[in-house]
């Protein structure tokens, strides 16, 4: 189903609903649409870290140098 059609039938579904199931959609949306999983100060710093990257600002590590710095360097023991 395109999104189109699931909007409409949704907006059916709250158009005939009564309160109790009205409400029950609410607080199954609302509980969803409060676990977002970045902050928007997470994601900018995110979005900030790509750029330098690409830009040649940041250093790269591969997967391998980034396991032997950890046992080098003990991180999170």
């Amino acid at each position: 189903m395109i999104s189109a059609a699931i909007r409409q039938q949704l907006h059916q579904y709250i158009d005939i609903a009564d309160d109790t199931k009205l409400e029950a959609m609410y607080n199954l949306v609302e509980k969803d649409m409060g676990n977002e999983k970045y902050t928007p100060a997470e994601l900018a710093e995110f979005y900030s870290r790509l750029e330098k990257y690409n830009n040649g600002e940041m250093p790269g590590f591969s997967v391998e140098d980034a396991h032997q710095y950890v046992r080098i360097n003990g991180v999170g023991k």
